[in-house]
């Protein structure tokens, strides 16, 4: 991150990046995170162990962009 901070500087370029834990100033990215949610486990019907779990979102999500 230190050197993406250090190239924009040294071009000039602006960065602007929220605070972390701020999503009232993040809008855009929260809506599309909470639509990407409700999507996934309207569809999802599959083991709930938490292994499964942590893999399914990442396995849904690169199908669904491949359609």
């Amino acid at each position: 991150m230190a050197e993406f901070e250090q190239a924009c500087q040294a071009r000039t370029i602006a960065r602007y990046a929220p605070p972390p834990r701020s999503p009232k100033l993040n809008g855009h990215v929260e809506c599309l995170n909470g639509a990407a949610n409700r999507a996934f486990w309207a569809c999802y019907d599959g083991e709930v162990e938490l292994p499964m779990v942590r893999q399914a979102p990442r396995v849904w999500e690169i199908q669904d962009t491949t359609v």
